[in-house]
């Protein structure tokens, strides 16, 4: 196997000979405390983009709070929804 060497690539990269080797980490979310996974990918990804810290909220906590797509909308009432149609 090749030697260790250090990272350029964030803090959680080990380099092996010029090569960023990733492992998937658990992290706990600090929204809700539920452990989520910090997937090899998302570290190449998070590198790449310049980013120098893992992420401290889990994907469904990152995408509510950026207000993604993940909000659900109410439809009207009955009565408001006739009053529309009138």
């Amino acid at each position: 196997m090749g030697q260790l060497a250090p990272s350029g690539q964030g803090p959680w990269a080990i380099q092996i000979i010029g090569m960023p080797f990733y492992k998937d980490m658990e992290l706990v979310c600090r929204s809700c405390g539920q452990m989520f996974i910090f997937t090899a990918g998302e570290q190449e990804f998070y590198a790449d983009k310049g980013f120098l810290h893992e992420p401290t909220r889990c994907p469904r906590c990152r995408t509510r709070r950026e207000g993604g797509s993940e909000r659900t909308v109410t439809p009207p009432r009955r009565k408001e929804r006739q009053d529309a149609e009138r």
